[in-house]
């Protein structure tokens, strides 16, 4: 038994004897190289909205804290016909 007997057995054996068989290992690879880019985007994905999560976690507790510790903001408010600015603290 030659080397092309035994490659044509191993084809037979995988379902690869038909004359498609060149596209369809061709269609198959590139089912899985698009699987592979959608499994990565996936895990991109999952790390950005982990990292936005904490970004926006951290935001939140130092408005708070900020809050906490007697910062305010002051706000300006239009007050009277004329429409005079007055700044007034809000608490």
């Amino acid at each position: 038994m030659g080397p092309e007997r035994g490659a044509e057995r191993a084809r037979s054996h995988l379902g690869l004897e038909s004359s498609t068989a060149a596209r369809d290992i061709h269609e198959l690879r590139n089912l899985l190289e698009a699987w592979r880019d959608a499994r990565r985007t996936a895990w991109q994905t999952v790390i950005k909205v982990i990292t936005t999560g904490i970004l926006a976690a951290l935001l939140v507790g130092a408005a708070i804290k900020l809050k906490l510790m007697g910062f305010e903001q002051d706000a300006i408010v239009w007050v009277g016909a004329d429409a005079v600015p007055q700044l007034i603290l809000l608490r």
